[in-house]
């Protein structure tokens, strides 16, 4: 029953519903209080809405309930779009501690990095995510970006191209 309330939460998360799916989760707050994945959909639900500091709260208490790659990423990408820099480096660090293939964290502390001008850890991190999948477009994108930014303009040009290849109007290949 429970797994089944959460669904419709969800479902309402995917369709950017976020008043629907709070609601929905008010609804079960008491059954679902001890459930990791209750409070990480409730923190998105706060998140969609501009709850901030509940949004944050309820992510802190998911990971406080059950330490998840992908819910210490979402709360890491909470910090970087608030330009919290430390914080965010720190939860995709766990997150990849706990697993350490989980390709969400690994592009997103490589974006993370390349914006905080870490520019060789980046590329480390994005060469880390493309052996393991080759064909992944925003890690290949990264990896341009940052070599660029080191000066190994024909590595950036090379990824570029190979972008371009498969998605030709792809906007972050054509500026590089």
């Amino acid at each position: 029953m429970l797994a089944q309330r959460l669904q419709r939460a969800a479902d309402f998360l995917q369709a950017s519903e976020f008043r629907q799916a709070l609601d929905a989760l008010t609804e079960i707050e008491s059954s679902g209080a001890q459930s990791a994945d209750f409070w990480q959909l409730l923190a998105l639900a706060h998140k969609g809405l501009g709850q901030l500091k509940d949004a944050e709260d309820s992510f802190l208490k998911s990971v406080q309930l059950l330490p998840q790659p992908h819910v210490l990423t979402n709360l890491a990408n909470f910090y970087r779009q608030q330009r919290r820099h430390e914080a965010a480096e720190t939860r995709y660090q766990q997150a990849l501690e706990l697993d350490p293939s989980h390709l969400p964290a690994r592009v997103n502390y490589g974006q993370l990095l390349l914006e905080i001008k870490q520019l060789a850890t980046s590329a480390q991190q994005f060469a880390a995510a493309l052996e393991q999948k080759p064909e992944h477009l925003n890690a290949q994108i990264g990896l341009a970006q940052a070599s660029q930014q080191l000066g190994d303009q024909e590595n950036a040009l090379a990824l570029f191209q190979k972008v371009l290849s498969i998605d030709n109007n792809n906007a972050a290949a054509l500026n590089g």
